[in-house]
């Protein structure tokens, strides 16, 4: 088995502990994907308001009302979404650091 994290050098971690921080990093991992999948989506969104905008200037209110209300709609959602991955992510780097620190401390004791 092997990862990029570089502890699976160190003979002195128990099998539970690898597995944890196995499971940490793949989460941390998935919370950067969600981050990156927010920052597409807000793009699309402003995009889509920026078209809505648009139509309503040339004159389609009722097309142009609808686009740019869906964008601002997304918009609101997607913010949302992104405050709680940011939230995900700074609680599992927290917890990473926390099991980083206790195995230096096991690491220490043998």
């Amino acid at each position: 088995m092997s990862n990029n994290y570089g502890y699976y050098n160190t003979p002195q971690l128990d099998p539970l502990t690898k597995i944890k921080l196995d499971v940490l990093y793949e989460s941390l991992r998935q919370a950067q994907q969600m981050f990156n999948l927010v920052l597409i989506s807000s793009l699309i969104s402003l995009s889509v308001s920026t078209v809505g905008a648009l139509l309503i200037l040339w004159g389609y209110r009722s097309e142009g009302t609808l686009t740019a209300t869906t964008g601002v709609i997304s918009s609101s959602l997607i913010i949302w979404i992104n405050r709680l991955s940011i939230q995900r992510m700074e609680a599992l780097r927290r917890d990473v650091e926390r099991t980083k620190k206790s195995i230096v401390g096991k690491m220490d004791n043998k």
